[in-house]
């Protein structure tokens, strides 16, 4: 019986990986709505790439230190193929590194 209470106790505070809409932006966090509200959720990138996502898109959040990070967003669907890279902005601007080395800006082949 204690064991139980144990594993219940410990199962009521773990929180799941969700996806939730952002609704809002403020200095380095952001809010979203999943099943909840959740305010101030840091933002986590890898080292050297920043991105803020837009009010309206599908967030990636993670349970970190008894609280959730923000990780990305869900993608958009591209024309990419496997191992292709694409940066792209909510403005329109893109950078796609194609497999056979060509760099396209914003559909122009740069060479």
């Amino acid at each position: 019986m204690w064991i139980s209470r144990q594993i219940n106790e410990v199962n009521r505070n773990y929180k799941e990986a969700a996806f939730a809409n952002v609704t809002g932006i403020s200095d380095n966090s952001i809010t979203v709505n999943s099943q909840q509200e959740y305010r101030q959720i840091p933002m986590i990138s890898p080292f050297g790439i920043s991105s803020i996502p837009s009010i309206g898109s599908k967030a990636v959040i993670v349970p970190v230190d008894g609280n959730f990070a923000y990780i990305g967003s869900l993608s958009s669907s591209t024309t990419l193929d496997p191992g292709e890279l694409m940066l792209y902005s909510s403005g329109g601007a893109s950078i796609i590194l194609k497999n056979n080395g060509q760099v396209l800006i914003n559909g122009n082949s740069i060479s």
